[in-house]
């Protein structure tokens, strides 16, 4: 989760924002947060029962948050944005899944750990994408067509995924 985040949060951010890498695309909360989380771990340092309750109710606000945020979107869907957004999802799916593969075969990955690769590699398109697509105003409806078209296609696609992920 940590590395995805990274990821996503410096690079995906320098790619939407079209800025490229700069300070401030790097003192995203996130990325902060994730360094925070580290010093954690390796120091062993706890937070407060109170702070940590706190922390753990703005955490959990976050997704019924973002999924309000795509529903308002998706009840302004146009079929000009539907068309678009079905053919990514599918190129997603199939392009996370073909990268994970030769990913594995090329680092001689094997058994569950191959599997978990794939299966997390053609996940549907997550939610967060809709969020930063709003933000850096980068085609919010194409991208929230994707999230939801990703999501109907993987519930064919999944059990498909996991025949041939774990047999």
């Amino acid at each position: 989760m940590m590395l995805t985040s990274v990821i996503q949060f410096s690079l995906g951010l320098a790619v939407v924002s079209g800025e490229g890498l700069s300070w401030r695309l790097l003192r995203h909360p996130i990325l902060i947060s994730v360094v925070v989380a580290v010093v954690m771990v390796v120091f062993q340092i706890r937070l407060p029962a109170w702070l940590q309750n706190s922390v753990a109710l703005i955490g959990d606000l976050t997704i019924p948050m973002m999924l309000i945020t795509l529903g308002v979107s998706l009840s302004q869907l146009r079929v000009r944005d539907a068309g678009g957004g079905l053919v990514f999802a599918a190129a997603r799916l199939l392009l996370g899944f073909g990268v994970a593969w030769l990913v594995c075969e090329l680092a001689g990955v094997e058994g569950v750990l191959r599997g978990v690769i794939l299966i997390q590699s053609t996940m549907p398109v997550a939610v967060f994408n809709y969020l930063l697509a709003q933000t850096y105003r980068q085609g919010p409806e194409t991208v929230a067509a994707m999230v939801v078209f990703s999501t109907l296609l993987s519930f064919l696609t999944l059990p498909l995924l996991l025949m041939v992920a774990l047999p």
